[in-house]
């Protein structure tokens, strides 16, 4: 009996000594495990914030490409302007001392890409101008689809049907959208992988009736013939038989609106 009572009672007293080390013990195990997983956690939001850091260099506010255009349109509707896509552009051309967006390949007024592209640039100011279904993202060639079946444009001229050589420059109007859809040079308007079209916007007319376009461009090659001051990639203009003749790709086509034939 004694020795069973003992043994009972070393039994119990261990026991304790196992409760009280799993109290003791236990509690600080959690807190080491749950501080090193909190260190993880905080070590990730660090990389992802500094990911994140790097990423929005090369980014800019859509609100900040949004007001770009709001101005210029606000500017023109001050002055009591004419209002179409390309005096828009040439006002915007205008303001770019404010803005200073660079050329991005596949930046619109949609998205947080840095600047805008030739087509970004185009249908940005057609969707401010009224045209509803020109917010979403489109290519050269996209766009090109997109006015071939919108009745409010004609089409009033293709290389593809026309010599550029018997094409009189003076014919264009301001708002005409001169664009090539594609880099294609076999005589068909055919997407080949990235669409290495361009579009243009005629702005401006001069007194002899010298036409000028307007686009976004990432080349450095229009410094010396663009007529506004800052130089480089972005928004530029220039002469009209210029812009032709420097970025002949493909076939050319002009776009009208209905109202300005």
């Amino acid at each position: 009996m004694c020795l069973g009572g003992e043994f009972n009672n070393s039994t119990i007293t261990m026991n304790y000594k196992l409760f009280f080390l799993i109290i003791v013990i236990f509690p600080f195990a959690i807190i080491i495990f749950l501080e090193d997983d909190n260190l993880d956690y905080k070590n990730t939001r660090k990389i992802f914030s500094s990911q994140r850091r790097i990423s929005l260099i090369n980014h800019t506010s859509i609100a900040k490409k949004n007001l770009y255009i709001k101005e210029a349109i606000s500017n023109l509707t001050n002055n009591k302007d004419i209002i179409n896509i390309g005096t828009v552009a040439y006002e915007m051309n205008k303001l770019e001392k404010n803005y200073r967006l660079p050329y991005n390949w596949g930046g619109d007024i949609k998205n947080f890409k840095k600047g805008f592209d030739c087509t970004g640039f185009i249908h940005g100011i057609m969707y401010y101008l009224g045209f509803n279904s020109y917010l979403k993202r489109f290519n050269t060639f996209s766009l090109y689809k997109k006015l071939l079946y919108d009745k409010n444009f004609h089409l009033i001229y293709v290389s593809k049907n026309n010599s550029l050589n018997s094409f009189d420059i003076k014919n264009l109007k301001i708002g005409d959208i001169v664009i090539w859809p594609s880099g294609i040079k076999d005589a068909k308007n055919l997407p080949n992988g990235k669409i290495f079209g361009h579009i243009g916007v005629v702005s401006y007319i001069e007194k002899d009736g010298i036409p000028y376009v307007t686009h976004y461009v990432r080349s450095k090659a229009y410094n010396n013939i663009d007529i506004f001051p800052i130089k480089g990639p972005g928004i530029n203009t220039l002469k009209a038989d210029k812009f032709i003749s420097l970025k002949q790709r493909g076939i050319l086509n002009i776009f009208r609106f209905e109202n300005s034939r």
